[in-house]
Order: C-alpha cells, then sequence, then structure tokens
C-alpha cells in the first residue's frame, strides 16, 4: 500500500537525487570527501572547541558591516538615539524598548 501523505513529502528529494545522479554519471561533477573536521555546516549545528570554531568561521568569508562607512553613519545616527542605560542594554544583547513594542 502506498501512503501518498509520505510520496507528497518525498517527491521534491527523490527529483533532486534523481537530477544529481544523472548530472554525476554525465561526468559534470565529481563528488570528493569533505573531512568531518573541515565540515562547514558543523558552525551552524554543533557547539565547537574554540579553535576548531575560529577556523571554520575564517573559511565563511563574513565581512565586518562595522567597517562600512554607510554603517558607521547608521550606527551613529541609532547609538544618538538611545540614552546610556539603554546603550548598556544593547551592549549587554538587550533590545530598546522603541524597537520591540510589547516586549518587556
Amino acid at each position: 500500500m502506498v501512503n501518498p501523505i509520505f510520496h507528497e513529502r518525498t517527491k521534491r528529494l527523490e527529483i533532486d537525487c534523481h537530477l544529481v545522479r544523472d548530472k554525476f554519471h554525465k561526468g559534470l561533477f565529481a563528488p570528493s570527501h569533505v573531512s568531518s573536521k573541515d565540515q562547514l555546516a558543523d558552525i551552524f549545528t554543533k557547539p565547537l572547541a574554540s579553535p576548531l570554531f575560529m577556523s571554520l568561521l575564517s573559511k565563511l568569508a563574513l565581512v565586518d558591516l562595522d567597517a562600512s562607512p554607510v554603517c558607521e553613519q547608521i550606527v551613529g545616527i541609532y547609538d544618538q538615539q538611545l540614552d546610556s542605560q539603554q546603550q548598556q542594554s544593547v551592549m549587554n544583547g538587550g533590545v530598546p524598548k522603541h524597537l520591540s513594542p510589547g516586549i518587556t
């Protein structure tokens, strides 16, 4: 007996699997082994030791938006709108009340 709900949920996966298999057989790509210590997805899914975390973080090619002149202007304007107590709250991970209506 076929489960139509299960088929509906897995249909996309089956299509992707066939597409990848066909491309592989045509020689369009060659899969290669990636060591578990080099799995970039681990940075988002697992608690990692600091050296491994920093190593993976460096491979993500992140850009520091605070270094951008446009962001510096926006942050400067934003900081001027906050009093010192709100600035301290933001530095500790809080959200200013004017940005979080209904959240206390």
